[in-house]
């Protein structure tokens, strides 16, 4: 029956954060592509852009494909298409903070209020409002049946055992792809920590996970699109891949001091500083990841 609970209220949470992000989105969608078109002269102009669009959308993934069909319609040069998206992946990390701070048990407050503004006058603000609650809601739930369920004795040692970064890796980049959401991942690794289900270093190397599997939402998407969004796609997917890697050591080497840290957001603000620190290093290396995208992915 706990299976079943969490299933449902993990459908209804990807659902939220996804009906959430297209309103944002929709209500934006002139305004972003007005300044995507206007604010992106040069790299750095094209990062703080993707920074600033995704603070509005909170939504890389939709970021992403956006950015690779202005790359397709040779709108945007793949170079600046990356910078954007890079900026995206610092803006996005927003919405996982908010989702873990402790309001989720205020959740009938936003709905209520949402519901309010609905019928008083239906702006998309009202909806926003109303989904928000419900990402609450539904990470409410979620807590309670995963404590309940991962409070056995062999699940709690087995995730307790599980130190390597590697097997965390692996299983946040199949999560975030499987839900298409590296915000729910993050919220939910973030509740699993402060419930001491999982150990810091194990839900820190999740989270990087979490960073590669939503990109490929967005190479598959790339599929069906010219030779220029390809390359712009798997030029974001290796960006994040160098990005864990180049963390990776570190998880290997400071696993320890890590584990002594007690901060019940240090896994949302461990997410903001590897995307801050990633993206300030990742501008200086835009030039090279595209030319190796352009030498894999040949022109046709």
């Amino acid at each position: 029956m706990s299976i079943i609970i969490i299933l449902s209220t993990l459908s209804l949470l990807i659902y939220s954060i996804n009906k959430m992000t297209y309103i944002i989105e929709a209500s934006n969608q002139n305004k972003i592509k007005n300044v995507l078109n206007k604010f992106t002269k040069n790299i750095f102009l094209s990062f703080i852009t993707g920074i600033v669009v995704c603070l509005i959308t909170q939504s890389s993934s939709i970021i992403t494909i956006l950015i690779i069909s202005l790359v397709s319609s040779k709108t945007l040069s793949i170079e600046k298409g990356l910078a954007i998206i890079i900026g995206a992946n610092i803006g996005t990390t927003l919405i996982s903070l908010i989702i873990t701070l402790d309001i989720g048990s205020f959740y009938f407050l936003f709905i209520l209020l949402g519901v309010i503004i609905f019928f008083l006058k239906k702006h998309f603000f009202a909806e926003i409002l109303i989904y928000l609650g419900l990402i609450f809601l539904s990470l409410d739930i979620l807590e309670k049946e995963l404590i309940s369920l991962f409070s056995s004795t062999f699940l709690n040692n087995l995730l307790m055992k599980a130190t390597n970064p590697i097997t965390g890796i692996l299983s946040g980049t199949f999560f975030s792809f499987l839900i298409q959401s590296s915000s729910a991942t993050i919220a939910l690794t973030q509740k699993l920590y402060m419930n001491n289900l999982i150990s810091a270093s194990l839900g820190t190397s999740i989270m990087l996970g979490a960073n590669i599997g939503t990109t490929i939402s967005g190479l598959i998407f790339s599929l069906n699109c010219d030779t220029s969004a390809k390359r712009v796609s798997l030029a974001s997917l290796l960006f994040n891949l160098f990005g864990v890697l180049l963390t990776l050591p570190f998880l290997y080497i400071y696993k320890d001091i890590i584990n002594n840290f007690k901060s019940i957001y240090l896994i949302s603000t461990l997410h903001i500083y590897f995307n801050i620190i990633t993206g300030f290093i990742g501008l200086f290396f835009i030039k090279p990841l595209c030319n190796i995208s352009c030498f894999l992915i040949k022109e046709k």
